[in-house]
């Protein structure tokens, strides 16, 4: 099992370009994490100080190198590169961020009490509002409020769960802390995709309407709350302020979900390899992929079958970051996004300001399930010619939309399938949460084969984020979802 486990993480970094070492286990991410504590003691409440040396106890139970703050530091006297930095809640303006070597490979964890951000009613918008104005002021990718009951994270990801201090505190710091710690939330640049000019963007009128037409529903739910813009943050000074900028790549804001629509494509039929082996070379089939043509093929075992893939460039109509995704301009918010070979394309109008067309954080996200999607309608093509999925997805394309909510399985039509659910928090933004949507996609469709049921889409769970959902198209998943309110819930039960 470790094997096939070790083939299917190296296949899915190959398509997807990832580089380096990627821990999809939160035992792993915790053994190759390594941390140091700047606490002032006698300034720190009782209770930050004695969740802190809890939080140090664990943290080496779990492997963590834990490393004195003297010893993390560089001849210049800055924290060296790859070490998390957990500090108490700080005054004045000299705070961690001022001497990390890296903003993004050094992450800063504070600790404070705070009861009001403990247990609260508001609504996810406002949470949302809170959760800047801590990481700003703070300057912290994670903000730790306690209160005498239990802790709560508050971390981008834009959800923020409530622990108590129980005998789950071990798990929930592996589960909900770490996992966080080591996939940090980091937007992709426009260096890290090969840049196509147009005159301008061409767009289907059908794939226009859909996003119109199908946001301005999703609009009514409450589904996308506001931008919330850098600029009205309070930061204690205009290095801090500075420094935000550049972690964001110079986003004016920061809004949450996406709409994407991945364009209608031709499938291949997966070619069967066990009962013809000498049609590959024994090194491919150990290494589990290879080019023909210009284009990578992938070896997937499903179904108790095994298949050679072939995995063509994929098109992606998808919302830019930091748009209002129920008031768009069509020219103005979408983007046309490609992966080909496991290389990131753009393509960009050539009168639009690079400065505010930014890819969306879930960059990678959404295009491990537009490369999903081609590989897995492949092979229900390949079993069921007639199937709905890979019928919809040559016809029409397929929907991807992402908030930050939850639905209830329960509710949901035969043939939709939902995965997810068990894998670590991680980011949005992390290699993880992109090989975690193909794999997942992987089991789904492997069981509706194996149980000869309906695979009409799926539904990923990114815990203490949001989901992803693939539907036939935007207007049809609004239209579903308002008809069916009770399936819809804002937030997981970490209780």
């Amino acid at each position: 099992m470790y094997g096939r486990v070790r083939e299917e993480k190296i296949i899915y970094k190959k398509i997807l370009g990832i580089e380096g070492e990627v821990y999809l286990d939160s035992k792993e991410m915790a053994r190759h994490l390594r941390a140091t504590f700047l606490v002032s003691s006698s300034s720190s409440s009782l209770l930050v100080n004695k969740f802190i040396k809890k939080l140090k106890r664990t943290l080496y139970h779990l492997g963590t190198k834990i490393i004195p703050y003297e010893k993390a530091l560089t001849k210049a006297n800055k924290i060296k590169e790859g070490i998390v930095v957990f500090t108490s809640s700080l005054k004045g303006e000299d705070l961690p961020i001022n001497h990390v070597s890296s903003f993004t490979s050094n992450q800063i964890i504070t600790i404070m009490e705070n009861s009001s951000s403990i247990k609260d009613t508001l609504p996810f918008d406002k949470r949302i509002e809170r959760a800047m104005k801590l990481f700003a002021w703070h300057m912290s990718n994670l903000i730790i409020c306690l209160n005498k009951q239990g802790w709560r994270i508050y971390n981008f990801n834009g959800s923020f769960p409530n622990y108590k201090f129980d005998k789950d505190f071990r798990v929930n710091v592996l589960d909900g802390l770490i996992s966080k710690i080591t996939t940090p939330i980091r937007p992709l640049h426009l260096s890290e995709f090969t840049i196509k000019k147009k005159n301008k963007l061409e767009l289907d009128r059908k794939i226009v309407e859909d996003f119109i037409n199908g946001s301005l529903l999703l609009g009514k739910m409450g589904l996308f709350p506001s931008l919330i813009e850098v600029d009205k943050l309070k930061f204690r000074n205009d290095l801090h302020k500075l420094i935000a900028s550049v972690y964001l790549d110079r986003r004016s804001g920061l809004s949450y979900g996406f709409l994407a629509k991945q364009l209608p494509i031709k499938l291949s039929l997966p070619i069967p390899i066990d009962g013809d082996k000498r049609k590959f070379k024994i090194n491919t089939l150990r290494k589990g992929y290879f080019t023909y043509k210009n284009n990578i093929y992938i070896l997937v075992r499903i179904a108790n079958k095994r298949f050679a893939v072939c995995v063509p460039p994929v098109w992606v109509i998808t919302t830019r970051s930091g748009c209002e995704k129920t008031n768009l301009d069509p020219q103005r918010d979408l983007c046309k996004i490609g992966l080909h070979n496991g290389k990131m394309i753009m393509i960009i109008p050539k009168n639009i300001d690079l400065l505010n067309y930014k890819p969306s954080f879930d960059t990678r996200v959404i295009l491990a399930h537009a490369v999903g999607n081609v590989i897995y309608g492949s092979i229900l093509k390949y079993f069921r010619a007639d199937s709905f999925f890979p019928n919809i997805l040559e016809r029409e394309g397929m929907a991807i939309v992402h908030w930050h909510g939850y639905i209830r399985k329960e509710f949901l039509p035969q043939g939709y399938w939902m995965y997810g659910e068990d894998n670590p928090a991680v980011s949005c933004s992390s290699a993880q949460a992109a090989i975690y949507a193909l794999r997942g996609k992987h089991r789904v469709v492997e069981e509706s084969l194996l149980g000869e049921k309906d695979y009409l889409g799926d539904i990923h769970i990114e815990p203490q984020h949001g989901i992803n959902l693939n539907w036939s198209s935007i207007l049809s998943l609004a239209k579903f979802l308002l008809s069916n309110p009770n399936l819809l819930m804002w937030e997981e039960d970490n209780e």
